[in-house]
C-alpha cells in the first residue's frame, strides 16, 4: 500500500521556498516537515485514514490548498471516492454550513484527480502502446 509519500518533489520544493522566504533556521523547518511526513506513515491508522482526517480538518478550516493536497494523497493512499464523500459529509456536518463550499471543492478535486489519472493512463507508453 502506498504510504502517501508520492508528493516528495512538491514537498522538497515547498521546504526550499519556505526556508528561502523566511530566512529561518532551516534545521527547525526540516524537523517540522519530517514530523509532518512521519505523521502520515501507516501505524495504528492507515495512511489513507490519516489523510481523510486531515481532509476533514482542512474542510472545516476551508483551507483550499490543504483540501486538494489531502484529497490527492488520500486517493493515492487507497481511499475510494465513497470514503472521501463520507469524510466530506462528516466534515460539513461537524463544521457547519460555512464549510459546505469547501466540501464541494474536495469532491471537485476527486473528479480532477480521476480525470488526470484517465489522461495519464491513455497516453502511449515508451513502447508505443497504451499503459
Amino acid at each position: 500500500m502506498n504510504n502517501g509519500n508520492d508528493d516528495r518533489p512538491v514537498e522538497d520544493d515547498l521546504r526550499h521556498q519556505v526556508a528561502t522566504a523566511l530566512g529561518a533556521d532551516v534545521q527547525r523547518l526540516f524537523v517540522f516537515f519530517s514530523l509532518y511526513e512521519n505523521a502520515f506513515v501507516q501505524g495504528a491508522l492507515t495512511s489513507n485514514v490519516k489523510h481523510l482526517i486531515a481532509l476533514a480538518m482542512a474542510i472545516g478550516e476551508r483551507a483550499s490548498e490543504n483540501i486538494t493536497y489531502h484529497v490527492n494523497a488520500a486517493l493515492r493512499a487507497g481511499s475510494s471516492r465513497d470514503e472521501i464523500r463520507e469524510a466530506v459529509t462528516v466534515a460539513v456536518l461537524v463544521a457547519g454550513v460555512p464549510s459546505l463550499l469547501a466540501g464541494a471543492e474536495a469532491l471537485a478535486a476527486v473528479a480532477q484527480f480521476e480525470a488526470r489519472k484517465m489522461t495519464s493512463s491513455s497516453e502511449p507508453s515508451a513502447t508505443g502502446t497504451h499503459g
